[in-house]
C-alpha cells in the first residue's frame, strides 16, 4: 500500500476544498495550482494529490460545494411556485458569493453527487407536486436548473483579461454604444442610457460588480409562469 506523503495526516478533504474555495475567491480560477494551494496550506503538493487526485476534481468539488450553501426550504405549507422562487434566489446568492466558480458550474459536468442528489431529489419532488410526471418531470427539472444556473453564470461572466492593459476600454465601449446611429438601431438608441451596461450583450462590468437583479427576477417569474401554464395543460 502506498505511503501517505508527508503532511497529509494533518489534512482532510473538507479542509482542502475550503482552502481551494478561499484561494479561488481571492485570486481566481486561473491562479489556482496544486503547488500554489500547497504553499498556502504549508504542505507538499503530493499531500493534496493524495486526498483529491487532481486539480480538476478539486475544482469540481469546490464548485459543487456551493450547493451545500443553498438553503432549500421544505415544501410543506408553501406553494410549489414559492418553493421554486425561493430556491432560484438561494442559488443565485450562493453563486454571487463565489463568482469565480460560475464558469465551472455553467460548463463542467463533474459534480459532487452527495450534494447534487439531495438538491435534485427535493426539486423533482416539488415539481411532481406541481403536476409534472415521467419524461415531463425530467424536462421541468432540466429547465429550472439550466435556466437558473446558466443565467447566473452568464450574469457573472468575467470581464475581458485585456482590461488590465487597457484601462480605458470600458469608457471606449460606452462611447461606441452612445455613438450608435439612431436610424440604424432605433430600438437600442431609444432605450439609452437605461440599457447601457444593463443588457447582457451590452455590458462592460461583470454581474459580480454590476448585478442584473431585476432581469433575474423577470427571468424567474417568466419561468414559473411558463411552468404553471404547462402544468395546467398536462
Amino acid at each position: 500500500m502506498p505511503r501517505k506523503p508527508k503532511g497529509s495526516e494533518q489534512l482532510s478533504l473538507d479542509a482542502i476544498v475550503l482552502a481551494a474555495t478561499a484561494f479561488v475567491d481571492e485570486h481566481g480560477l486561473d491562479a489556482l495550482t496544486m503547488r500554489a494551494l500547497a504553499d498556502r496550506m504549508g504542505v507538499y503538493p503530493t499531500a493534496l494529490y493524495w486526498h483529491v487526485g487532481s486539480k480538476s476534481r478539486l475544482v469540481s468539488l469546490a464548485a459543487a460545494r456551493l450547493f451545500a450553501q443553498v438553503t432549500v426550504r421544505p415544501d410543506d405549507g408553501i406553494s410549489w411556485q414559492a418553493w421554486l422562487r425561493s430556491t432560484a434566489w438561494a442559488i443565485r446568492d450562493a453563486m454571487h458569493e463565489h463568482p469565480n466558480f460560475a464558469p465551472v458550474l455553467g460548463s463542467q459536468l463533474a459534480v459532487d453527487l452527495s450534494t447534487a442528489t439531495d438538491y435534485l431529489e427535493a426539486l423533482l419532488a416539488v415539481l411532481g407536486h406541481a403536476g409534472f410526471a415521467g419524461e415531463t418531470l425530467i424536462h421541468a427539472g432540466n429547465a429550472f436548473n439550466a435556466t437558473v444556473i446558466g443565467w447566473v453564470s452568464v450574469e457573472l461572466s468575467a470581464e475581458p483579461a485585456e482590461s488590465g492593459r487597457d484601462a480605458d476600454w470600458k469608457q471606449g465601449f460606452a462611447n461606441r454604444l452612445e455613438a450608435l446611429p439612431g436610424q440604424q438601431y432605433p430600438t437600442i438608441t431609444g432605450l439609452l442610457p437605461g440599457i447601457a451596461n444593463r443588457a447582457v450583450m451590452l455590458r462592460w462590468d461583470s454581474g459580480a460588480r454590476n448585478p442584473l437583479t431585476a432581469s433575474f427576477e423577470f427571468t424567474v417569474e417568466a419561468l414559473i409562469a411558463g411552468m404553471q401554464a404547462m402544468a395546467r395543460a398536462a
